[in-house]
């Protein structure tokens, strides 16, 4: 059982070659932005359950489950930084052997009117996104990048203080 976060790319299986169950009542985040995480058994996501999925121009977080997918709670879908995705593009985020169930929640990015940019379909071995319309991903600054400007904001403000002093 997973009670905290689960992110990045591999494998995730039983050292005794017995059927992995792996229950979900948290994050999961395949990928390294973008990536595959792949767990070989059984995916049980709880209601309390998120599953993070970031999607990008040409690449896009998958989680592979070699069992059943068993699927309530959250799925959020990211978009990479400068992602242009064009409308009808479909995004195969988790493949199964079956799918059992689906999300609860489904929350999908928002144009600018407040309308989903992409849909969500189930099918009996994967689940998969489709963009409504043409997407374009806004770059999002490093933490660096807004440090610095903060500094030069700071040093603007001080400087007409001086100024005016």
């Amino acid at each position: 059982t997973n009670n905290g976060r689960i992110f990045g790319s591999g494998t995730f299986r039983h050292s005794e070659r017995d059927l992995l169950i792996f229950i979900n009542p948290s994050i999961v985040s395949p990928g390294e932005s973008p990536g595959t995480l792949t767990i070989e058994g059984d995916y049980v996501q709880t209601d309390t359950g998120v599953l993070e999925i970031e999607l990008g121009e040409l690449e896009f977080d998958q989680l592979i489950v070699t069992g059943t997918a068993y699927l309530d709670g959250t799925v959020i879908l990211r978009l990479l930084p400068n992602a242009n995705i064009a409308a009808g593009t479909v995004f195969d985020f988790l493949s199964a052997d079956a799918v059992v169930g689906g999300f609860a929640i489904e929350d999908v990015p928002l144009d600018d009117q407040g309308q989903p940019l992409f849909s969500i379909a189930y099918g009996p071995t994967g689940v998969w996104a489709t963009a409504l319309q043409d997407v374009q991903g806004s770059a999002i600054p490093e933490p660096g990048t807004l440090s610095l400007v903060g500094l030069g904001l700071l040093a603007l403000v001080r400087r007409r203080r001086s100024r005016r002093s």
